[in-house]
C-alpha cells in the first residue's frame, strides 16, 4: 500500500503543475453499459484505481470497443502511461483479484491528455493500437492527427483509409456526425495491395506520395517529395 500512496503522491504533485482549469478532449468516448454498471457501484469514483504485479491500472468512465471500459495502464518503475481497454469479463477478473481504489481523474493520467485543436476525432481504441503498434506514449491523439492530416489515401475494407509513411501506419476512419473519426490504425503487409496505384515512389527516399497533391520547392518552385524534400522532378 506504501508503494500505491506513494505513487499517488508523485502523480497529485505532477498534476499540479498543470493548467488550474482541468479540460478532458472534447472527442473522448461516452458511456456504455459496462461503464454505468461499473461506476454505479463505486458512485463516488471518477476513476478506479487498480494495483496488480509491476503496474497500476486506471479504470476510467469511458466507453471502449466492443461495450468494454477505457482505461490507462502505468508502470511502477518508469511512470509512463499507456491507454488500454478492457472487455467486461477482463474487468470483472481485474475486480475479483483486486481491491479498486476510488480517485479522482486530475489523479491519474488524463490530465495528460491534449485537447483535440484541428483534425479528426480519435477513438480509445485507436489509441491503444497507436500505442500496441507504433509508439508508446500517453496521448497518441495529436500524433494519429498529424498521421491523417498528411496521410495519402488508401482503400480499407470499411469507412476511408489514410496511410502515413514515416510510421508505415494505415489509419481507418469513418464519418461521426459529419466528422472523421479515426477508428483504428495498422501496419500494412504491403501499402500496394490497399488500392495505391495513384501513388509513385521517391527516388530519393523510397517513400509513396500523391503526385497529384505534391508541395513544391521555394527556390526552383518543382515538386518535392513531402518526407524527404527533395526534388522528384
Amino acid at each position: 500500500m506504501a508503494t500505491t500512496q506513494t505513487a499517488a503522491k508523485a502523480r497529485v504533485e505532477d498534476a499540479s503543475s498543470a493548467e488550474e482549469t482541468f479540460e478532458l478532449p472534447g472527442d473522448l468516448p461516452g458511456e456504455n453499459d459496462m461503464t454505468r454498471a461499473l461506476f454505479g457501484v463505486y458512485d463516488d469514483a471518477e476513476a478506479l484505481e487498480v494495483l496488480v504485479e509491476g503496474s497500476i491500472i486506471y479504470l476510467m468512465p469511458w466507453a471502449a470497443r466492443d461495450g468494454g471500459v477505457a482505461a490507462f495502464e502505468q508502470d511502477l518503475e518508469t511512470f509512463r502511461p499507456s491507454p488500454r481497454e478492457f472487455t467486461g469479463d477482463e474487468v470483472r477478473r481485474l475486480l475479483e483479484a483486486h481491491i479498486p481504489r476510488s480517485t479522482s481523474l486530475l489523479a491519474t493520467p488524463a490530465w495528460l491528455l491534449t485537447e483535440r485543436g484541428d483534425g479528426p476525432k480519435v477513438s480509445w481504441h485507436a489509441r491503444c493500437r497507436w500505442n500496441e503498434r507504433i509508439e508508446q506514449v500517453a496521448d497518441p491523439g495529436p500524433n494519429i492527427r498529424e498521421a491523417y492530416r498528411r496521410g495519402l489515401s488508401v482503400g480499407v475494407d470499411y469507412g476511408h483509409g489514410r496511410y502515413y509513411p514515416p510510421e508505415d501506419v494505415v489509419l481507418c476512419a469513418v464519418h461521426d456526425h459529419g466528422e472523421p473519426i479515426v477508428t483504428t490504425v495498422y501496419q500494412p503487409d504491403d501499402v500496394r495491395d490497399l488500392g495505391a496505384d495513384h501513388l509513385t515512389e521517391c527516388a530519393q527516399c523510397s517513400e509513396p506520395y500523391d503526385p497529384g497533391n505534391q508541395q513544391n520547392c521555394t527556390c526552383c518552385g518543382g515538386p518535392v517529395c513531402p518526407w524527404c524534400r527533395e526534388t522528384v522532378a
